[in-house]
């Protein structure tokens, strides 16, 4: 089937910056961009998306391509980025931004729709902003005076927006929503700590929005082969929103380390030196991957596992490393709506089972001391050790 210049519309992407990446040092700012171009592009060649050109002007980024609105899709993803809209490309002369804002609407036109007109120019020309807005509005009700067009500046069906760059113009209909946030890559690393629930691909999730590449690290308790895939299909689903930076998963044997823990600790403490232990082989990854956190998707809650001074006694486990809980200040309800999101919702009506409910003697916090006094009996530097030799790196 041939596609010899096909008369889309749409020839250009216009992308507008998450707005914080406006509001950095011009150097910083330089430096955001040219990372977003970069993930751009990987994007676009991921989902085979011709495009002839990425470049950057004040404040925005432009796309030239014939799939435009493929692209618009795609790139809703692509954090760094607050909106996007397929636009078609004119000179800058009054009659040619005219003539193709008219081409542009038509098919969408219907008896009594009201419309609005709204420029952003930046260069010298013969015109203002203003003069454009009721050029093009003018001549929209003397091309289709049947249709009875009117015109409303607050609340229209169809807003034309042009968008006029020296000698350049370019004019759109949408403007479709992305994600904001920072782009991956212009933090450093970080690695989440995976499981088959909500929190915790959210929790990652949002610290890959503040432009943290993730290596996700998923503790396995029974080597279930049902649940692996489904940690594999959540991890395939957070890298939909990172594409071009690697895919990792480091999947850990826990299992013996929970029956070790269960046989030779007094039960009050095997929740606690449970998480100490994870976090602590945690650690030995995140300095192998040389990223600079752990991130969990642990909340704040009124459980005894859930608490300030629980996270406080499990977190002096680390030796060199920060943890995060970005979820601390989110109800539950927020945190379904961002894994909808996600879009991990689906691979979710499969949740495991969860853990034995907590034992009256589990609510007790214990000491510190008498925590460390338990994990030298286990000898806790060996079971670490032992674990990292039967760890398993897969490529999603």
């Amino acid at each position: 089937m041939s596609h010899t210049k096909s008369k889309t519309p749409f020839d250009t992407v216009i992308i507008r910056l998450g707005g914080e990446i406006g509001i950095k040092s011009a150097w910083t700012r330089r430096t955001y961009e040219r990372r977003l171009i970069q993930n751009i592009k990987a994007t676009l060649k991921h989902h085979n998306i011709d495009f002839e050109a990425v470049y950057r002007q004040q404040g925005r980024i432009f796309i030239k391509t014939g799939q435009a609105q493929g692209s618009v899709k795609k790139l809703v993803r692509v954090f760094g980025i607050s909106s996007l809209s397929p636009a078609s490309q004119a000179t800058s002369k009054l009659e040619d931004i005219t003539l193709q804002s008219l081409s542009l609407t038509k098919q969408k036109l219907n008896e009594g729709t009201s419309f609005a007109v709204k420029c952003k120019r930046i260069g010298t020309h013969p015109y203002t902003s203003r003069d454009i807005c009721q050029h093009i509005g003018q001549k929209m009700l003397e091309a289709f005076p049947k249709l009875g067009l009117k015109v409303d500046l607050t609340n229209p069906d169809i807003s034309i927006g042009v968008e006029i760059r020296q000698e350049d113009a370019y004019i759109y209909t949408d403007t479709i929503a992305a994600s904001d946030g920072f782009p991956v890559g212009t933090q450093p690393n970080v690695v989440g700590l995976i499981k088959p629930d909500l929190n915790s691909p959210v929790a990652c999730w949002l610290t890959m929005k503040r432009g943290c590449p993730l290596t996700p690290v998923y503790f396995s308790e029974n080597r279930n082969k049902k649940t692996i895939r489904l940690v594999k299909s959540i991890c395939k689903a957070l890298f939909e929103w990172s594409i071009g930076h690697p895919t990792k998963l480091y999947i850990i044997p826990h299992d013996q380390n929970l029956i070790t823990l269960k046989q030779e600790c007094p039960t009050h403490l095997v929740s606690v030196i449970d998480k100490r232990l994870i976090y602590s082989i945690a650690e030995q990854v995140t300095e192998k991957e040389r990223a600079e956190a752990i991130v969990t998707g642990e909340t704040l809650r009124e459980k005894p596992r859930q608490t300030l001074r629980r996270f406080k006694l499990q977190d002096k486990a680390m030796q060199n490393y920060p943890i995060h809980r970005p979820l601390s200040g989110l109800t539950r309800d927020e945190i379904k709506n961002l894994a909808q999101k996600i879009r991990i919702q689906v691979a979710l009506t499969t949740e495991p089972k969860k853990r034995e409910a907590i034992k009256p003697r589990e609510a007790i916090l214990p000491t510190l001391k008498e925590v460390e006094a338990a994990e030298d009996k286990l000898n806790i530097r060996e079971m670490i050790n032992t674990t990292l030799q039967k760890v398993e790196a897969v490529t999603i």
